[in-house]
């Protein structure tokens, strides 16, 4: 009985009124907010790997931060991030597709980029990249081990939530992204410290 009330239920059932994580392509910040986007149904979505780099991470996650940080008197100010540096901006794997977004040092040619970002959206990266080193580099190489890679494709393949990410991106799953959290904490105290020790000096 319980199984034929639950298919039952199951058949019926209309769209949820959540929404789980999104990546819009490009840059949607300055014309629409994540809670204008929780109400859009069958938007575009960034493809895997390096398109999702370069999206707009709204969804439940970035929704919920959002609050978040709201409720404890956060406010716009303090979510909206741009990132400026330099980058070389050659083709990511030699494919026109995409020019790389990922940071290069002082030798070789140098673009100054600017990426758009906000803090609420990083809630949002463990579905679209391996770590913040991988989105930093424009999720352009594959971090993951025993993975065929070497062109384009296949980068896009290792980054492939359902092939890939889902099971092996340990800022998914306990322990390791407890793991995660406490390192990425104690870096922030580090740069935070660091920043402290320049404005007294």
């Amino acid at each position: 009985m319980r199984t034929l009330v639950g298919l039952a239920l199951l058949l019926t059932a209309t769209s949820a009124f959540a929404f789980d994580s999104q990546c819009w392509p490009g840059d949607i910040r300055r014309r629409t907010t994540v809670d204008q986007a929780a109400c859009f149904e069958g938007v575009a979505q960034c493809g895997d790997g390096p398109d999702a780099a370069r999206g707009t991470l709204y969804g439940e996650h970035t929704w919920l931060v959002r609050q978040a940080m709201l409720h404890a008197g956060l406010g716009p100010r303090v979510g909206d991030v741009a990132l400026r540096y330099f980058t070389d901006r050659a083709p990511v794997q030699g494919d026109a597709e995409f020019t790389s977004i990922a940071p290069v040092g002082p030798t070789g040619p140098q673009v100054l980029i600017e990426r758009p970002m906000t803090i609420a959206e990083f809630a949002q990266l463990p579905d679209w990249s391996y770590g913040m080193g991988d989105w930093m580099t424009g999720n352009e190489t594959c971090p993951a081990t025993n993975v065929l890679r070497g062109n384009l494709d296949r980068v896009k393949h290792c980054h492939s939530f359902q092939t890939h990410m889902g099971s092996v991106n340990s800022t998914h799953f306990l322990p390791q992204a407890q793991h995660i959290y406490a390192r990425y904490h104690r870096l922030a105290l580090a740069v935070a410290a660091r920043c402290q020790t320049m404005a007294n000096a």
